[in-house]
């Protein structure tokens, strides 16, 4: 049996801002002011995903676009 090294995917959540209230959203539904990762520990972050070849990388929020450097 092969054990990876790395996970094959990772799903990402990149701010708690949203500029939508669902009722059924699970970042809302917390309520509680996070604060978000900076640019330079998102990129470092993504760029150990590369080195360990993640393969497949899901971008989701909050609203991603709520950042100003998306």
């Amino acid at each position: 049996m092969k054990v990876f090294s790395a996970p094959i995917s990772v799903f990402l959540s990149l701010t708690y801002r949203c500029n939508l209230r669902c009722k059924h959203c699970a970042v809302y539904w917390e309520k509680s002011p996070r604060r978000d990762l900076d640019t330079d520990d998102w990129l470092h972050f993504f760029g150990e995903l590369g080195d360990l070849k993640v393969f497949k990388v899901r971008i989701s929020g909050g609203e991603p676009l709520m950042r100003g450097d998306i």
